[in-house]
């Protein structure tokens, strides 16, 4: 039997369902006869980021995209009609939506697309995310469930459920993200997300409409990208951190294809070597062919991210993904000059050294470090390395001075 909501929604079949609620169709009801359908999405009470929060925020994030003078972007979000909490303040938060019946993820199951349907979805995309961007907004939830499509070939982004301001995102622990599958590695693992993340999700539905699979999905145990459960998390990160396969070697159509370049680099594994956002990313679809490749990052900066990487893997406890990023970042350390190199990652990496009662190897580490720049970072490695010596309290004293060099 159809239940009626705040005496005005009545809830047929559910839709949907996502992290914090499920979507059904309804009708809006006023005295006995149906004034239109609706999408009706009901909040899970026992999520552990407080609904009214969530609600509110989204409200917020939808009356600014309402505000939008350009109606072609005000038309690639869906519209809400009406939001509320049915019996009070401790009653069930809801939100209603435009009804729209099919998605990215249906449309999906017919395999992969043609390269210019996946180009003109992603240039629609893009034009709601760069708005977003542009407002300093994250969505952090994109993933083909939450992608309307309509019968024209029209894309609506949907579900603000997640959606932050960049200034918010830092108090958001990992499982407040997205579907994993669709989440960077530097939010999985270092609970920091800016408009590279959305860049990133985008890139891989690119990628999944392109070959009808995800990137790495043959390397998990999970059967479908839904299924992905928490002792994956880690897997994941690690698959992650690595360069995808092309494409182009599941879909010849797109091997070579100028597309095929702009789709890697919006999923490369470190957030500094993607597009830094969502209007970068249209304007690298737009560009003309032949155009000269977009500004890639430099050496110390992929370093630096991989540092930061390196550190979250050491704070989680992941050896295994710690030996694979320390002995990456040791070797573009050791590549750039003294005066560039990175003194940190010595200290990391005699960190991780010492993690696996490696001694020797540590200890070989802080000197290298130590041989290559004196400074605080490298002080600390070797006051590590040489823990509970004279010569090892020696080097803790000269860490504090900020000996620089």
């Amino acid at each position: 039997m159809a239940e009626l909501l705040d005496g005005r929604y009545l809830l047929h079949e559910k839709l949907g369902r996502g992290m914090f609620g499920t979507v059904h169709r309804a009708e809006l009801r006023v005295l006995g006869h149906t004034l239109r359908q609706v999408g009706v999405k009901l909040f899970h009470a026992e999520r552990a980021v407080p609904v009214p929060e969530l609600l509110g925020e989204a409200l917020q994030l939808i009356e600014v995209v309402e505000k939008c003078p350009d109606p072609v972007v005000r038309d690639r979000f869906l519209t809400c009609h009406d939001a509320g909490v049915e019996g009070g303040a401790t009653g069930r938060p809801y939100m209603v939506t435009e009804l729209a019946r099919g998605d990215l993820a249906w449309r999906l199951r017919g395999g992969q697309l043609p390269v210019e349907t996946v180009r003109d979805y992603a240039r629609q995309l893009c034009q709601g995310l760069a708005f977003l961007h542009g407002r300093g907004v994250v969505h952090l939830d994109l993933k083909p469930g939450n992608i309307l499509v309509s019968a024209s070939g029209s894309l609506k982004i949907g579900d603000f459920g997640l959606a932050r301001r960049v200034s918010s995102l830092l108090r958001r622990a990992p499982a407040a993200t997205g579907t994993v599958w669709y989440v960077p590695a530097e939010v999985l693992q270092l609970q920091e997300a800016g408009p590279e993340a959305d860049v990133y999700a985008l890139g891989l539905i690119c990628y999944q409409m392109l070959t009808g699979r995800l990137p790495h999905q043959d390397q998990l145990r999970a059967a479908a990208p839904d299924e992905v459960t928490a002792p994956d998390t880690d897997t994941l990160v690690r698959l992650k951190l690595r360069d995808a396969e092309p494409p182009g070697t599941r879909n010849p159509e797109v091997r070579d294809h100028p597309f095929e370049a702009v789709v890697m680099r919006a999923l490369s594994p470190l957030a500094t070597d993607r597009y830094p956002d969502a209007g970068a990313l249209l304007r690298a679809l737009d560009a003309p062919a032949g155009a000269p490749p977009p500004r890639t990052p430099t050496p110390r900066q992929r370093l630096e991210t991989l540092t930061e990487h390196l550190r979250g893997a050491l704070r989680r406890g992941d050896l295994d993904l710690a030996d694979e990023l320390r002995r990456e970042a040791l070797d573009l350390n050791r590549a750039l000059p003294d005066t560039a190199m990175v003194p940190e990652v010595y200290a990391l990496a005699t960190e991780a050294a010492l993690r696996r009662d490696d001694g020797g190897g540590a200890r070989a580490l802080a000197m290298e470090g130590l041989g290559r720049r004196r400074c605080p970072e490298t002080f600390r490695a070797m006051a590590a390395a040489f823990a509970g010596t004279e010569l090892g309290r020696g080097f803790a004293r000269r860490s504090g001075e900020g000996a620089g060099g």
